[in-house]
């Protein structure tokens, strides 16, 4: 699968702190870690619900920034709280999976039956390539392009619809723009962030709508990959969460 969606992995410096701290200190650690470890990976659940830990990370990540650094703010609220956890059972439970079915071929070809795609080369480009009679989408270097039959230019999501340098819905805004479902630009500041939540939520109602369309034939938990419920479910549970599904991104405050 074409994983769109990364998250950065805590880092354990468990060892090192505790000769910095007291035992006071280290045993509050140590009860946050046995909270971490009770939270629940429900990615096998056709229908999961959050945990009680991962509704309090919900609590936090669900906000609006205005600022990169605002996000990371955030970020550091649920960590500092020792949630690294349920964000991360959270995201793989309902984010990667219907990010990772959006990058799917049989997704693109079911909604853009004559596309072209460029997702297997390591090295696929979008450069160099002419004008065709059919849209084409080129998955590269980790991010999607796409464009229009009978176009030049290859449409973007960093241009407008995505922050600079992030994982998330390219995959999708790239076939937005192929079926012309792309929410206007909003005009905003240099570095207010805020559209991008906006726009998160218009790609998951699209994803959503994706959904309901697309020609599922799996029905039991073996085959979730095709089941219509199990991936309803989680965009269902993503909407409800649009802000988490840009505050979890990593974003480097350096790009606005």
């Amino acid at each position: 699968m074409n994983r769109e969606y990364k998250i950065k992995t805590p880092t354990k410096t468990a060892g090192s702190t505790a000769k910095k701290t007291t035992g006071r200190t280290i045993a509050k650690k140590t009860k946050i870690h046995e909270m971490k470890e009770e939270d629940e990976n429900q990615e096998g659940i056709e229908n999961p619900k959050p945990t009680k830990y991962q509704k309090q990370f919900l609590e936090i990540a669900n906000k609006m920034a205005k600022t990169t650094k605002e996000i990371g703010e955030i970020q550091k609220q649920y960590k500092k709280k020792g949630l690294q956890k349920s964000e991360q059972s959270w995201v793989d439970t309902n984010f990667t999976p219907i990010v990772d079915l959006m990058g799917e071929n049989v997704i693109w070809e079911f909604m853009v039956p004559n596309i072209e795609l460029r997702t297997e080369n390591k090295h696929a480009t979008t450069r160099k390539i002419q004008k065709t009679e059919h849209p084409v989408a080129v998955y590269s270097a980790g991010h999607w392009r796409s464009r229009k039959a009978g176009e030049d230019k290859f449409f973007d999501p960093y241009d407008e619809y995505q922050i600079l340098g992030t994982n998330q819905f390219c995959q999708t805004y790239s076939l937005m723009h192929l079926l012309d479902k792309l929410p206007e630009p909003i005009p905003s500041e240099p570095n207010d962030i805020s559209k991008y939540y906006h726009y998160t939520k218009c790609a998951i109602e699209f994803i959503m709508d994706v959904f309901t369309k697309f020609d599922f034939v799996g029905e039991t938990k073996e085959e979730k990959e095709y089941n219509r419920n199990y991936h309803v479910n989680r965009a269902k549970n993503c909407l409800k969460n649009s802000n988490t599904c840009l505050n979890v991104i990593e974003v480097d405050n350096n790009v606005l």
